[in-house]
């Protein structure tokens, strides 16, 4: 016989459904704006800070480092991440995205051979 306690516990876990990734990462879509900082390198190498814009859709977007567009998709945690390696005077590099959206704040870090950079973007109201 199955204890009251256990029945509760099934009940609820029954009773709660967890959204699809889809829908999870979609809680994420719209236009975030704001800074991106130099922390490592400077010119004529690295940009000095300026404003930063990403555009997320369906829980996807894009983000260009270094020469590599990259892909990302947001898990629904917040969290993404991609990499992809690159030539950099015959030699193999590596251009890096990676950070979390929190209500609506969105902050990464981004790094390439010579450069690091860190977003700090504010999901708009339209958004």
């Amino acid at each position: 016989m199955m204890s009251p306690h256990r029945l509760a516990l099934l009940v609820l876990v029954a009773g709660t459904s967890m959204p699809a990734p889809s829908d999870a990462a979609s809680l994420f879509d719209g236009s975030y704006a704001g800074t991106r900082a130099t922390t490592r390198g400077g010119p004529p190498t690295c940009s000095d800070a300026t404003t930063g814009r990403i555009i997320i859709q369906d829980g996807k977007f894009s983000f260009k480092v270094a020469a590599v567009m990259l892909e990302l998709a947001v898990r629904p945690d917040g969290s993404f991440e991609n990499s992809a390696a690159y030539m950099v005077a015959r030699r193999s590099e590596v251009a890096r995205l990676a950070g979390r959206i929190a209500g609506n704040r969105l902050t990464a870090t981004t790094s390439s051979a010579n450069c690091e950079y860190t977003l700090d973007l504010t999901r708009g109201k339209g958004g």
